[in-house]
């Protein structure tokens, strides 16, 4: 957690040092930062004040490509109850039948339910 203060504090030096000076390249040389930088934080001030300092997480809003759809899931759990087959032979199975699966996939199923 300090860390992350101490980051907050840092940017606010930042804003701080550009409200004197009023000019983003004095800023981000006398800061040692890049100027798409402090336009970043800038922008990220005036939208959200304080709390727009702190770090935003960097997990993905969504997956873009989502391979296993619900039916899929449905017919990779059948054949583990059915047929005791492992991750491996399920996607081997799966390839015969036109659908791409890894057997890291498949794993990953199986290990989510």
């Amino acid at each position: 957690m300090k860390e992350q203060e101490r980051k907050i504090r840092m940017r606010k030096k930042w804003l701080e040092i550009y409200t004197e000076t009023g000019s983003v390249t004095k800023t981000a040389i006398r800061c040692g930062i890049a100027r798409s930088t402090l336009y970043r934080w800038i922008k990220r001030e005036k939208e959200h004040n304080e709390s727009g300092l702190s770090d935003k997480s960097k997990r993905p809003h969504k997956l873009a490509n989502l391979k296993i759809t619900n039916e899929i899931e449905v017919v990779i759990l059948d054949l583990r109850k059915s047929k005791r087959w492992g991750a491996q032979r399920i996607a081997n199975y799966l390839m015969r039948k036109k659908i791409k699966i890894s057997s890291m996939t498949v794993w990953r199923v199986l290990h989510k339910h």
